[in-house]
Parts: structure tokens; C-alpha cells; sequence
């Protein structure tokens, strides 16, 4: 669960469910959803209903303390594990849902910055991910129209070897440039290709969760050296407590 950490703080410490005590083959899907009871049902639907085996998805959903209507519908939905934030975080603090989910996420795998937007695609996407070797970073197609990665599908080791995660809305790009950095990137074939039913890219939902994503990327803070220093050090430590353990990698 979440460390002690103030909003402007550059990581989030993060504690993790033990791996002796992960479910073998289990993928953990990390959700923050506000007031999109229709669009959750869908991205719930889609992942479970084009898995080989939807009984090794586990779905964690977060909700704001003013919105109790979405955690009854995750629980309705049969979340594993539903978390009441104490505050609104936003999406500029996003990270705040995701760090305190991924501490009761119970999966091998794990989707660290899925969104109640996204819709799964790809028939047995599940029997991909776990035929990749562990640890790795997947790479998923479809995140927009330009082709960008989005909601990548990462080892639970990584996060238990760094211990902590961005304080940032761009989660899926930051493990996307740390695996490519430690040389954990993956792109599967068969690929695994989603959707996002955005404004932007399906012409739908333009609530107000989707014009305060617009201006709540913070790219600023994303590019900035501290933040491109920590990325490098995230990968160093994955390299270092790899080789520790006699993992060999072309580096």
C-alpha cells in the first residue's frame, strides 16, 4: 500500500504482494474509475470475455470518497479489490489510485495504468502474456491513433525491485522507456492490440474525466531530468538485481 508521500513527491513508495504468495498465471488489472459505470462494465467485459482464461483475471478498481456509486458497482462487476481514495487525487495524481492497488494485487502480471476506457481486443491476450519470459515489459498496440503504446502489461518483479512508482499520470510510458532502458521489452507475437473508447480517438466520452486528462499529462515533469535521472536508475536497479540473481540479458 501506499508510503508516506506528499503530491509534489518525485515516487511513490509502493509495498507488494510477497511472489511466494502471487497466484501462479494470475494477471492483475489496476483500475481508477469516476462516474462511468457503462464505459468500467465495457473495459471489465472486454478483458474477461477475451481471455482464455478470464477465472486468472483479477480486477482491482479504485473510486474517489464523493463517488461510493462506482465502488458498488465494482464490487457489483466482482472486483478483487475495491479501494475508497481518502481524497479526489484527479488524473494529474493518478499514480496515488495505482500505488495503493498495486499493493493488493496478487498476479505474476500485472496492467499497472489500465483505464476504465480501454477495451481489450485480442482473443487469448492472457495465454500471450504468460508465455513471455519473466520479468518483462509487454508492449500492447492501439493506445491511439498514432500508434503509441499504452496500458503495458509488466512482471510484478519490476515493481518489486524498484519499490515504488511515478508520481505521474504517464505510468504505461514510463514502463515502456524503463523496460526498453533495462532491455525487458517485449513485443509479442501474436501482438496483443486494444482500443481506448476516448473523445479523441472514438468520438465518445467527452466527460469531465476526459477534458482533465487533457490538460493533466504533465509532460513537463515527465521530461525533466529528475525524472529522465530516476528512469535510468529504475533500470540500472532491474540490471543490477538481475545480474545478482544470474539472469543474463544483452545489454
Amino acid at each position: 500500500m501506499v508510503g508516506e508521500a506528499t503530491v509534489n513527491a518525485l515516487m511513490l513508495p509502493i509495498a507488494m504482494v510477497p511472489p511466494a504468495d502471487r497466484i501462479p498465471g494470475m494477471i492483475s488489472v489496476l483500475v481508477p474509475s469516476r462516474a462511468r459505470h457503462d464505459m468500467l462494465s465495457r473495459s471489465v467485459y472486454s478483458l474477461r470475455e477475451t481471455a482464455a482464461q478470464p477465472d486468472l483475471i483479477e480486477i482491482l478498481i479504485a473510486h474517489d470518497p464523493d463517488d461510493p456509486e462506482t465502488g458498488e458497482h465494482a464490487r457489483q462487476l466482482g472486483a478483487a479489490h475495491v479501494f475508497e481514495a481518502p481524497c479526489r487525487y484527479g488524473y494529474a495524481h493518478s499514480a496515488y489510485y495505482y500505488a495503493e492497488l498495486i499493493g493488493h494485487a496478487r498476479g505474476e502480471w500485472i496492467l499497472p495504468s489500465w483505464g476504465d476506457d480501454g477495451i481489450m481486443l485480442t482473443p487469448g491476450w492472457d495465454f500471450t502474456v504468460r508465455r513471455q519470459n519473466a520479468p518483462s515489459v509487454i508492449f500492447t498496440h492501439g493506445g491511439d491513433q498514432y500508434g503509441n503504446l499504452c496500458f503495458p502489461v509488466v512482471h510484478a518483479d519490476v515493481f518489486t525491485y524498484t519499490g515504488h512508482l511515478p508520481e505521474l499520470p504517464a505510468i504505461d510510458t514510463w514502463y515502456h522507456d524503463v523496460g526498453k532502458l533495462a532491455g525487458l521489452m517485449v513485443d509479442p507475437v501474436p501482438p496483443i492490440v486494444l482500443t481506448q473508447d476516448r473523445y479523441d480517438i472514438s468520438g465518445r466520452n467527452k466527460d469531465q474525466t476526459y477534458v482533465e486528462g487533457r490538460s493533466g499529462y504533465r509532460p513537463g515533469d515527465y521530461y525533466s531530468e529528475p525524472y529522465a535521472r530516476q528512469r535510468r536508475q529504475d533500470a540500472e536497479t532491474i540490471r543490477e538485481t538481475l545480474r545478482a540473481k544470474g539472469f543474463v540479458h544483452a545489454w
